[in-house]
């Protein structure tokens, strides 16, 4: 497993490459994060995100989000790219000088950054705003969600996966969250596999494990979340 610096301009995070076959603990470990009293894993769409979906997805990040992340000291981990949820979670935090570790995870092989593999077509800027990536070996896009999932138990603090717009892949995450009994929290109103995971007639949401922990949060009502986080974190109320 080898770590290493990315500097993007003034802004520097670190960086883990690593096989799918490491164990997210391991991972965890190599990153040297800061402590963090728990831990959010947001499943969210990329780059099929509907452009009338963006503003709402921004503002439920910044509003709900990053304020309770900054105020907590949590862990946010997301997919990693400047594109959809992962570029407007990188840029919430920014915008509000926040200092929480925000953890992208993407597979190397998709993925461009200063000083790494040249751009190319096939290649997805990594988000300048992120503080640690883990970087996932490997061919196809979905080689990084094993690892992506194992943060929520690897991490060993209360924690719940936050689920926003998303596809396939994202479908396919969700299933695992569910399958290992992980508290899976759903932004209504952000969209394509988040709408209808909320529709309680829908085949994604029959697709789930039976008992599946489902909680959910509407895109538009940032203090409802903050309330319902707190609770599944085990953090005093505001």
């Amino acid at each position: 497993m080898q770590s290493f610096t990315i500097s993007f301009g003034e802004q520097q995070a670190i960086a883990v490459r690593t096989t799918p076959q490491a164990t997210p603990a391991e991972v965890l470990a190599a990153l040297g994060l800061p402590p963090y009293r728990g831990v959010i894993v947001i499943h969210g769409g990329a780059g099929a995100m509907g452009r009338s979906t963006i503003p709402a997805v921004r503002a439920f990040l910044a509003d709900a989000v990053v304020p309770l992340a900054q105020a907590h000291g949590l862990l946010i981990a997301d997919g990693a790219t400047q594109t959809g949820v992962a570029r407007l979670m990188g840029e919430a935090r920014a915008a509000a000088g926040a200092t929480f570790p925000l953890l992208g995870v993407a597979p190397l092989r998709y993925v461009t950054y200063p000083g790494g593999p040249a751009p190319s077509k096939e290649r997805y800027p990594l988000n300048p705003h992120h503080s640690h990536f883990i970087l996932v070996e490997g061919d196809g896009f979905g080689v990084e969600s094993a690892l992506l999932v194992g943060l929520l138990r690897a991490a060993r603090v209360p924690g719940f996966a936050l689920i926003v717009n998303g596809g396939q892949i994202v479908m396919q995450e969700v299933r695992a969250q569910a399958a290992q009994g992980n508290a899976i929290v759903i932004v209504r109103g952000s969209g394509r596999a988040a709408d209808r995971l909320a529709d309680t007639a829908s085949a994604e949401r029959a697709s789930l494990a039976p008992g599946a922990r489902l909680y959910l949060a509407e895109v538009r009502a940032p203090a409802a979340f903050g309330a319902l986080a707190r609770r599944l974190l085990s953090l005093p109320p505001s």
